[in-house]
């Protein structure tokens, strides 16, 4: 029996497996809290955003609406995005944004696929574009109907780094922890995976689901739990965490169907109108969805002194 025909039947069986294993990614669509979104003009047409907490500054935009706004394409401002071994072109280009009343121009980045696939929203905004030195946004999926005089607030740092925003945590500083409300679940990068499973920071499940990727890509994930703490003093939800799986299919949410060859894990890497350095370090990620903090309401994002206060449920456990 050759090699060939062996791996062949392992890699049919494993698809047959994830149909009957791997939730619908359709049950996922929606992530994105109407309380953390922007309704604005760029060249005088009307988007609605959603705000993006990964994000320092930039607006996103599917390509639809950028093509409304008439922004226009330039061999010398093009842009990349790597997903796995998928590469996405796209352009920057300036436009005027208005937001409650007051214009300014702003760099747009678009791509030749929807960036946001949330029907509701024309793409995202990241949180130094909305022109205020404090962005709240909402743990919406929370649902916490406390008193008022539950609540304390919990102040973190972050920083700026590769346009990135990243939390300060109590992990080490090769483990970028960032908040990414617009998606429900913590999400593990597979080199943050990699590194974590050999310190012992968390254990591996036989239980998996797929996870939307940016782009609409969904890729299926393995289930883990933390077994260590992320935020100093925060309650984390250490049970719904996911990591993609390597050697496996994406799955194409715009047309239902698998998308792809088998990949190998290969590590985000963001170039937003600046070009790398090539020897240049990008470091694992840890983004906490919207339902990462289970006792938590909201965050605040003071960008002037670049502190995010939470609001949680005052807990003695923790």
């Amino acid at each position: 029996m050759s090699l060939y025909f062996v791996r062949s039947t392992f890699l049919l069986m494993l698809c047959l497996f994830s149909v009957s294993v791997f939730s619908s990614p359709k049950e996922e669509s929606k992530n994105i809290c109407d309380d953390n979104s922007i309704t604005t003009k760029l060249n005088g047409v009307e988007v609605n955003l959603a705000i993006d907490a990964t994000l320092k500054s930039y607006v996103i935009l599917n390509p639809e609406p950028a093509k409304k706004a008439g922004l226009k394409k330039s061999f010398f401002s093009s842009v990349k995005k790597y997903v796995r071994d998928k590469t996405i072109k796209g352009s920057v280009d300036e436009a005027k944004i208005e937001i409650r009343g007051k214009e300014r121009k702003v760099r747009v980045v678009w791509f030749e696929r929807n960036y946001v696939h949330d029907s509701r929203y024309d793409g995202v905004i990241g949180l130094n574009e909305i022109g205020t030195n404090s962005v709240k946004l909402n743990f919406c999926s929370q649902n916490l109907n406390s008193d008022d005089e539950s609540y304390v607030t919990k102040t973190i740092p972050f920083k700026y780094e590769n346009k990135r925003v990243l939390v300060e945590s109590v992990l080490p500083d090769r483990l970028d922890v960032m908040f990414d409300l617009n998606h429900r679940h913590i999400n593990i990068g597979s080199d943050a995976y990699s590194y974590m499973l050999s310190e012992g920071m968390l254990k591996k499940s036989n239980q998996y689901a797929y996870q939307e990727l940016e782009f609409g890509y969904y890729l299926p994930s393995r289930k883990i739990s933390l077994i260590t703490s992320i935020l100093n003093g925060v309650v984390v939800d250490s049970e719904n965490v996911f990591t993609p799986i390597s050697e496996h299919q994406m799955v194409d949410d715009q047309s239902g169907s698998i998308d792809g060859e088998y990949i190998d894990a290969i590590e985000e890497v963001v170039t937003y109108g600046y070009k790398p350095k090539k020897d240049a370090e990008f470091k694992s990620f840890i983004k906490l969805g919207s339902s990462a903090l289970p006792n938590c309401r909201s965050l605040t994002f003071d960008l002037k002194n670049k502190l995010i206060n939470l609001s949680c449920l005052e807990s003695k456990n923790e």
